[in-house]
């Protein structure tokens, strides 16, 4: 009889404990598909990102490049200014940031020899 109820109690405790281990293991399965889920949406917005960026490069590139066609058509203007774009250039580096200066630089100039002709 004592062996049949130490057997009892095991099996019991055995259910228990197989019952706590499966759920334990389905929180973790849940877990991880939330966190591959939202790992994948992190990789998509950081694609965005990097998407966007390239294109405001694209598109403040196109915009310079512009400016620095004007600035030369207004330089000829001034006879003997044709080296501004040098001036105004300054230590340029490959960096958006530098290239947004060297823009502003070129059409402020262009505006205040624009203002000065006016």
């Amino acid at each position: 009889k004592d062996l049949k109820e130490s057997r009892n109690r095991l099996k019991h405790k055995t259910k228990l404990l197989l019952k706590q281990y499966r759920n334990k293991r389905s929180l973790v399965e849940k877990k991880d598909r939330q966190l591959a889920s939202q790992r994948a949406g992190l990789i998509r917005l950081q694609t965005l990102h990097q998407s966007v960026e390239s294109n405001h490069y694209i598109v403040i590139h196109h915009l310079g490049q512009q400016i620095i066609q004007t600035t030369k058509l207004v330089s000829t203007l001034w006879p003997g200014r044709s080296e501004i774009l040098l001036e105004l250039q300054g230590e340029k580096k490959d960096k958006l940031s530098d290239w947004i200066m060297f823009i502003d630089n070129l059409s402020s100039w262009t505006i205040n020899k624009l203002v000065k002709v006016s």
